[in-house]
């Protein structure tokens, strides 16, 4: 593999490409390496003068590479301070930007409506026509619950769907109350 490196360097420095390479190729570079500033100053102005759509690009393919990976404790530190600094040199205005963005401009009204609406949804994947029953295949029963606060609440196991579609009703009106969505039975 490093003979292949050293040809193809050779090559290009032979045909007149001027390569940004400090050796003949093989060996990498030595542990440590720091850049000198004027080449530190000229990666920055470089990655200045990148379109913003570029740097969005980027930004989003660097995303989809890291996505599932841990950072060390060292990573997540740096990443840290690196969005304080870029937090701290936006204006009032981008800042505000930014924070409407993150709430998708709604008002907390329009979000509590939202929230409301998409209680005791009937997903169409499910093996029953009820909300909030499924068929057990283990048990070879029909199974009730609930979605709320973020969790699944179990209301039991039963004969018919039509009886867990009924325990579905009495649990959504005592924990959704005037906002529960019923079963038609």
């Amino acid at each position: 593999m490093a003979r292949q490196g050293e040809y193809w360097i050779s090559f290009y420095k032979k045909n007149g490409y001027k390569l940004t390479n400090e050796t003949h190729g093989g060996e990498g570079r030595e542990k440590g390496f720091k850049h000198k500033p004027k080449s530190i100053q000229g990666i920055i102005n470089g990655l200045k003068n990148r379109s913003i759509d570029l740097r969005k690009k980027i930004g989003i393919k660097i995303s989809k590479t890291l996505k599932g990976r841990s950072l060390s404790e060292n990573n997540k530190s740096n990443l840290s301070k690196s969005h304080k600094r870029f937090w701290k040199n936006l204006s009032l205005k981008e800042q505000k930007k930014y924070i409407s963005r993150l709430n998708h401009g709604w008002s907390a009204k329009s979000r509590e409506k939202l929230s409301k609406a998409n209680r005791g949804r009937k997903h169409n994947n499910s093996s029953s026509k009820y909300r909030g029953v499924s068929w057990f295949k283990r048990d070879q029963c029909w199974r009730g619950w609930l979605n709320y606060n973020s969790k699944q609440i179990h209301l039991g196991y039963f004969d018919s769907a039509i009886a867990a579609a009924k325990a579905y009703n009495q649990a959504a009106l005592e924990l959704h109350k005037e906002f529960a969505v019923l079963n038609q039975i």
